[in-house]
């Protein structure tokens, strides 16, 4: 099977799974997977330490950045896109903290913040600055 992304996508071998980021144009997490889906993949699923160190060498130097990582609809269970579940993660300090029972301030969608490229739990209607994109990867 053939994928086609976007030309200045960078892909990890040994998964055939491709990653690239963009503006996320001030959306929230919805929309930006919704463009995503656009160009060909969809929010980005980082399941190893050796995706998430491949990721972290290309696109390091920046933050706030849209994941695919959620538990929206599968909770209390972090899980990528294709269902998954969290097995590695980077979160930074103190985080996860927005596991509440109120929906107005519930954190259920993940984001890479810090200049240590870690993971953050935030509001899905929060607006981080990029989206990272891949295709789901073998």
């Amino acid at each position: 099977m053939y994928v086609i992304v976007p030309v200045d996508a960078v892909c990890y071998n040994s998964t055939q799974q491709c990653f690239w980021i963009r503006s996320s144009g001030s959306s929230e997490r919805d929309t930006a997977n919704t463009n995503c889906l656009a160009e060909g993949g969809e929010l980005s699923t980082i399941a190893t330490q050796d995706v998430w160190d491949f990721v972290k060498n290309e696109f390091g130097g920046t933050t706030g950045i849209w994941t695919g990582l959620s538990y929206r609809m599968a909770k209390p269970v972090f899980r990528w896109p294709n269902g998954q579940p969290l097995t590695y993660d980077a979160w930074n300090t103190g985080e996860p903290n927005g596991i509440t029972n109120d929906p107005s301030t519930q954190q259920e969608c993940v984001s890479i913040w810090y200049t240590s490229f870690k993971m953050h739990d935030a509001v899905c209607s929060s607006t981080p600055p990029y989206r990272l994109c891949s295709t789901p990867g073998m």
